[in-house]
């Protein structure tokens, strides 16, 4: 017969026996809530008698009530894990377990008053202590509505993260029959979607040739909304910053609706003979080691290669055997508590050392054909065009979307299948052994191949992208192309992506690499940016990519995510607006204000110079008529892997500055360095610096300028290029 004791009863006798979890936390979350917050606000008391201050200080008060970025955040993760296991622990007794279920009590019932008492102990202390916090904030008089509202979508953020963590646990519990495997289980069902994508990535990076990682794939976003770990943190960062969104709340309650069906079905048939076992369903216990040890040690192999600075891709193979050996053995000793048992699932053993071969042999062989992988073209709805240099060129606002500016604009219709043939160029170059991976070693020909990232965006509204190594003439004969595209270069200048209203202060840079103030009202600053849009509109591709800037604008904008002690957004600066000889327009118009740039560096300002070979250079004799034609003031000393001329001769000036030109390496930066520079030391006090290429005999060599944007640079360099 069963009993019809209410099971609000059973709740409250649960909570009285777990009396010292209640006390526990209540005590936890009085010190780290509403004290923590006193505090805070105390110690900013001087800032709250300025009106101008509060509105921060009410800001950053949500995240004192859910722990973003504070003590609290761990808390919020550990008291779950604390209360799904005390509550249920007894399933881990056979005693007890006999005991409970010998009574005329339905086992739904009983899981039931475990289940609700476990969070009445989290969450009304947690409740009580958020609403103190708010009444402090209140009667520090920066609680305002809006305040208010921010604070309560906090609290309610906080309270789901618990609500995941807990429900995370309490299927853990249900999955083994000791303790111990139960803390154990809940890092796994925790971690588990993340796991595997981590390795997944880790393993296209490491092995695929045109991989690249600003493409968040669906697996990704899936793993992020179906992990309970990653919807803990969602849930808290985003409830404090007042962003908790809609498709967040949807994956949080699809997520702890599994996870507590899960752990009803797992409860209702518990055998009571299991506990104490480690597993209770033995027939789970082969798949789950093979799932759990098979991206476990492909993962450890990954760590410890990063940890080890170990890139050689051939370590990972025998590094993940062994710890796939190893984990076998370390989870058959926890089924069976016994080092003679080490070998019993000897089976399961081996499938997880040929899955996790078989997993890295596909990555290692590319079986899946990935580097190789070229959408149809009727599939193609749109290619975006981003070479490597770009982001070295183009200086974006804050307000265009990372997604945009640093992986591409996609380009007009009319020239997918030029990018389409360039993909092409990119697969056979990697087929030969050219790939855009090794554009930052020496090994790569930058005066052959550009590195270049195309997206593919599919007509089923997936984005495919892809990093090639394609030869440099046929990528910059596909820019000339696009740059015919008047909306292509509205896209892709940073200028044409400023608010004219939000530039507060333009500076010029010019060829001594200094920035000075432009004195000019508004109205002349709308003038200049017309002018310089006028100008970037109209002038040639050859001249982008092959023409040297003789100065360079610099705006100065307000930060979108950064205030001052007021409140007011703080300045931050738009560089690289680069300004060439053909930009007619902005150049005559800057004469008119009394901003003409300096087309030579003027001899008698410059206090000194020093070059600095490396020591194949000085050895091979490179520069050697132009050091022999320097004068006995010029002192020559030897380090290790350089040599350094020093001079303060003016004529010894003169004779190098007589050979120097301004210098860029244009928008596909295509220009290779040496450690061969010359620093020049200005009598103002500046210093000028540039980067150096090796150059031949002399009188070729030329000093060339590259344009950059430091006002007082320490040590910028001067580039030798063969004339």
């Amino acid at each position: 017969m069963t009993s019809k004791i209410s099971c609000a009863r059973l709740i409250l006798e649960d909570i009285r026996k777990r009396s010292w979890l209640t006390a526990l936390s209540s005590v936890i979350f009085f010190l780290i809530i509403p004290v923590n917050t006193m505090l805070y606000l105390s110690s900013r008391s001087e800032e709250l008698v300025r009106s101008s201050s509060r509105s921060s200080i009410a800001e950053s008060l949500p995240g004192l009530l859910n722990g973003d970025n504070g003590y609290l955040f761990i808390i919020l993760a550990l008291l779950p894990i604390l209360s799904a296991m005390t509550g249920f622990s007894y399933i881990h007794s056979r005693e007890k377990m006999d005991f409970y279920h010998a009574l005329p009590v339905r086992r739904e019932k009983w899981f039931s008053s475990a289940y609700l008492a476990g969070l009445i102990i989290l969450l009304v202390p947690y409740l009580i202590c958020t609403s103190l916090a708010a009444a402090i904030g209140a009667a520090s008089d920066i609680m305002s509505p809006e305040a208010a509202a921010n604070c309560t979508l906090a609290a309610a953020g906080g309270i789901l993260a618990m609500f995941v963590i807990y429900n995370s646990c309490v299927l853990a519990v249900m999955l083994t029959g000791r303790t111990a495997t139960a803390l154990l289980a809940s890092l796994a069902v925790m971690v588990y979607p993340l796991l595997i994508v981590s390795n997944f990535t880790s393993l296209q990076a490491t092995f695929f040739k045109t991989y690249s990682s600003g493409i968040v794939s669906f697996p990704e976003k899936l793993a992020l909304h179906i992990s309970p770990v990653s919807l803990f943190d969602a849930l808290i960062s985003d409830s404090a910053g007042g962003t908790l969104g809609a498709l967040l709340l949807i994956s949080t309650a699809l997520v702890s609706v599994l996870l507590i069906t899960g752990a009803v079905l797992l409860y209702r048939m518990y055998p009571s003979e299991a506990a104490g076992n480690t597993l209770p369903f033995p027939l789970a216990a082969p798949i789950a080691k093979v799932l759990i040890c098979i991206p476990t040690a492909i993962f450890i192999a990954s760590m410890t290669q990063e940890l080890t600075l170990t890139s050689e891709t051939l370590w990972l193979l025998p590094l993940s055997l062994f710890f796939a050996v190893l984990l076998c053995a370390v989870t058959e000793f926890i089924y069976h508590n016994d080092m003679k048992m080490l070998l019993k699932g000897w089976r399961s053993s081996l499938i997880t050392i040929g899955g996790t071969a078989l997993i890295l042999c596909i990555f290692q062989f590319d079986l899946t054909g990935y580097d190789t992988y070229m959408p149809e073209r009727g599939e193609i709805e749109a290619i975006s065009f981003h070479p490597d240099s770009f982001s070295q060129y183009f200086s974006y606002p804050e307000t265009v979307p990372y997604y945009t500016s640093e992986l591409g604009y996609f380009v007009p219709a009319e020239y997918t299948d030029l990018l389409y043939e360039l993909a092409e160029n990119g697969i056979d170059n990697l087929k030969n052994g050219i790939n855009a991976q090794d554009s930052y070693s020496d090994d790569f020909d930058s005066s052959r191949y550009a590195a270049v990232l195309l997206q593919y965006k599919l007509s089923g509204g997936n984005t495919v992208m892809r990093r090639y190594a394609v030869n440099i003439d046929k990528a910059e004969n596909a820019l000339r192309e696009l740059l015919q595209s008047e909306d292509y270069r509205r896209d892709i200048f940073p200028i044409f992506h400023v608010d004219r209203s939000d530039v507060s202060d333009i500076y010029l840079t010019n060829l001594y690499g200094q920035e000075e103030a432009a004195d000019l009202d508004k109205a002349q600053y709308n003038a200049l940016l017309d002018a310089y849009e006028k100008d970037v509109l109209s002038v040639s591709a050859d001249t982008l990519i092959d023409g040297t800037p003789v100065g360079e604008l610099t705006l100065y904008l307000p930060d979108p995510y950064q205030a001052d002690t007021a409140g007011e957004p703080m300045t931050i600066s738009l560089p690289m607006l680069y300004i060439y000889s053909d930009y007619t327009n902005t150049l005559n118009l800057l004469e008119d204000y009394g901003c003409t740039l300096r087309s030579e560096i003027d001899p008698q300002e410059v206090e000194s110079i020093t070059f600095t070979l490396s020591s194949d250079s000085w050895q091979n004799g490179d520069y050697g008529e132009l050091v022999s034609s320097l004068s006995d003031n010029a002192t020559v000393t030897t380090y290790n892997e350089e040599t350094r001329i020093e001079t303060s001769d003016p004529e010894d000036i003169s004779l190098i500055l007589e050979y120097t030109e301004p210098y860029s390496a244009g928008i596909m930066g295509n220009t290779s360095f040496s450690s061969n520079y010359v620093d020049i030391w200005y009598r103002n006090g500046n210093t000028l610096g540039y980067a150096t290429q090796a150059a031949g005999e002399f009188p070729p060599p030329v000093v060339s300028y590259m344009c950059v944007n430091p006002v007082f640079i320490d040590s910028v360099h001067l580039l030798l290029n063969r004339a």
